[in-house]
């Protein structure tokens, strides 16, 4: 009875999850824009995919196409919370945006000050932009240790099943 299920039960623990086509987005406030990155995993670009910034309640507030390596901005509108891409063949990503600072002056109030600390941010974020795509990128993609780890753990059942079955009394 064990023997017809055990490659059925051996099929079921090396089925992965496929994520060769896992979409990812990445992206930042810069200024009055959004900017980012729509990719796959790997690190392919996903070009013309379709990038919407969400409020709270999951409604669009602006809408703009990625370009053919997978860049994308938009204008950032008040209220904008998330972003999501979609490819259009049941790929979609989300993305998070850190919240603006709050204590924004009303539009007749802005100072000279308020208008330099925006000008730095906006050139510190273009600035760090790519350091922070590229350690998204590095995170998302799987590792020789990652590799050998999965393959060690398969020789680790299989020894398990094999001192198993030699246990067994012999007819």
């Amino acid at each position: 009875m064990t023997k017809p299920l055990l490659p059925f039960v051996l099929l079921s623990l090396l089925s992965l999850p496929a994520q060769a086509h896992l979409l990812k987005v990445f992206a930042y406030a810069a200024g009055e824009r959004v900017e980012g990155n729509v990719y796959f995993a790997g690190g392919d670009p996903a070009g013309d995919a379709n990038i919407r910034l969400l409020d709270a309640r999951g409604a669009s507030l602006a809408e703009a196409r990625s370009d053919a390596t997978g860049q994308f901005s938009l204008a950032l509108a008040s209220g904008g919370t998330s972003i999501q891409a979609d490819t259009g063949d049941g790929h979609v990503a989300h993305w998070a945006l850190s919240p603006q600072g709050a204590s924004t002056p009303a539009e007749g109030q802005r100072s000279a000050a308020s208008d330099l600390e925006r000008q730095i941010e906006s050139a510190v974020a273009r600035q760090l932009a790519p350091l922070r795509l590229e350690l998204q990128q590095h995170a998302a993609r799987a590792r020789l240790s990652d590799v050998l780890g999965g393959l060690g753990t398969l020789l680790g059942i299989a020894g398990a099943l094999l001192w198993w079955r030699s246990r067994r009394p012999q007819p």
